[in-house]
């Protein structure tokens, strides 16, 4: 089993381990694996696996600790257009001087199974006040639903036939939310032994969803006296205590269950983030979080170099690195420095999941502190067209678009219909034919992207894709999208372009 872990533990200063903007798309072998078994982790493993409570990262609803896996043909779009927009930000990273984040401690309201880079002219709209510092109120964090968690460790004893096929049923019902069929079930586990700690803990999580903690706690605690080697209880303790904001207690609990199983990557985050729960009660009350974040950032490093693709470790290192901008630089450098690395986090994890609403909204806000409005711009259309209610993102929207040259006469049509409406799947449409125009292309997939998913009508969003897929010689996209062209149009509308798009897949096919 692994040490538990020192607080004292020396944090420099440094940007994300093991990865630059350049890069920031691909994982060293290991790394891949080690995301790939948090994924699958995440999206639920072997059917026997007990269950465990999960923090959500800034969740201020209740939502899963990590987002289903994305379609091929999604994953491969976000790569082509993560790959090229991280290596236009290395420019915009290297020639930024101007610094004064603010940090957003955004709540995120996950859900259940869950950058732009263009030289402008400089804007001349008339100057308005910057994002103040801690503008937004720390609202409390809240629990995500279970995932499945680990083999349970430490359990060599064998099991009756029907008490396995029994505990199997229990995490089946769990999982699908039948909380009664899954009650019964464990239950007729324990008549064949009284004992068996996946069964106890599964109960205690069937308790936990009805809201009765006191009944939940008590089946934890029977699960850890039947097995002390069982990591997913105490993380369960941790997340009650987590609940009920005791983040001290609940670091404790984490930690014990990091000891048991260093790779259980539920119980680290949590960890992690229980850390930075502190730091923020800490700084909500005028004390100093200076401990409790560099605590939360020893686990976060960690989290990167066992689970290199869990996106929201990354948005949550930005929030911290942007508050050391703010507060703890001492020199303009120091402050540039730590900028930098907010920003290359909040990027980082827009490279592992462009649908993370929050990263797109406290990179935009860090953009919009330091006089990026264009980009900032960019970053809210995302996030709410990611999260429509997303009150910031909708308030500091005005204020960006208010600054932004995009706000010229060709693009002022689009722009207003989505200021308006940030759901408006043919405004996306608009904005993308625009932005092609304007030769801002990256910004413009990204656009036709957004149309499609709001909107699957808009079938010449598609076009739109295979054409410029077409041009940059991205063949698998290019089919993909002529395809689905096709298949949206059916045989009556755009007759014209479904042509064009049969002569483009009949001579890529060729190829």
């Amino acid at each position: 089993m692994g040490q538990a872990v020192v607080a004292s533990e020396r944090v420099t200063r440094r940007g994300p381990a093991r990865w630059s903007p350049s890069t920031s798309g691909r994982d060293d072998a290991n790394g891949a694996t080690d995301g790939a078994a948090a994924g699958a982790a995440a999206r639920g493993g072997s059917s026997s696996s007990a269950r465990a409570v999960g923090v959500a990262g800034d969740a201020g609803a209740a939502g899963s600790i990590g987002a289903g896996a994305p379609s091929k043909s999604t994953t491969a779009v976000k790569s082509r257009s993560n790959r090229a927009s991280a290596a236009c930000m290395a420019t915009r990273y290297r020639a930024a001087a101007r610094v004064s984040p603010t940090p957003v401690w955004a709540e995120e309201n996950a859900t259940r199974h869950r950058v732009m880079c263009a030289g402008m002219k400089t804007h001349t709209a008339p100057p308005r006040r910057r994002p103040s510092p801690w503008s937004l109120a720390l609202l409390p964090a809240a629990l995500a639903l279970p995932l499945l968690g680990g083999a349970l460790c430490g359990d060599t004893a064998p099991k009756n036939a029907q008490e396995l096929v029994q505990e199997q049923a229990c995490v089946a019902n769990l999982e699908k939310g039948d909380l009664d069929a899954a009650e019964t079930r464990c239950e007729i586990c324990l008549e064949y032994n009284e004992r068996n700690a996946e069964c106890l803990n599964n109960l205690g999580l069937v308790w936990f969803y009805r809201g009765d903690d006191a009944r939940a706690r008590s089946y934890f605690i029977k699960a850890i006296r039947e097995n002390n080697d069982f990591a997913q209880p105490r993380s369960n303790m941790g997340a009650l205590e987590f609940k009920a904001l005791n983040f001290k207690e609940a670091v404790k609990f984490f930690e014990l269950a990091v000891e048991i199983d260093p790779r259980f990557a539920q119980g680290r985050y949590n960890l992690a983030l229980s850390w930075l729960r502190i730091g923020q009660q800490q700084l909500a009350r005028k004390e100093d979080p200076s401990e409790a974040f560099k605590n939360a950032e020893i686990h976060y490093r960690r989290i990167f170099e066992l689970f290199p693709t869990m996106a929201k470790a990354y948005h949550d290192m930005g929030q911290i690195m942007a508050w050391r901008a703010e507060v703890v630089a001492k020199t303009e450098k120091q402050k540039r420095e730590f900028t930098q690395d907010a920003e290359q986090y909040f990027v980082r994890c827009l490279d592992i999941d462009s649908t993370y609403a929050y990263c797109h909204m406290n990179l935009a806000h860090l953009q919009l502190a330091t006089g990026r409005d264009d980009e900032a711009l960019f970053h809210y259309i995302q996030c709410l067209a990611l999260d429509q209610n997303e009150p910031t993102c909708a308030t500091e929207l005005k204020i960006a678009y208010a600054r932004s040259q995009l706000a010229s006469a060709a693009l002022k049509k689009y722009m207003d219909q989505l200021v308006e409406n940030p759901g408006y799947g043919q405004g996306h449409y608009g904005f993308c034919l625009a932005l092609f125009d304007k030769q801002l292309v990256d910004m413009a997939v990204t656009e036709c992207e957004n149309a499609l998913k709001l909107d699957g009508t808009i079938c010449l969003a598609h076009y739109q894709l295979a054409t410029h897929y077409k041009n940059v010689q991205e063949n698998e996209l290019a089919i993909e999208n002529c395809r689905g062209l096709i298949r949206c149009a059916g045989e009556s509308k755009h007759q014209s372009e479904v042509a064009d798009c049969k002569a483009i897949v009949q001579a890529l096919e060729v190829k």
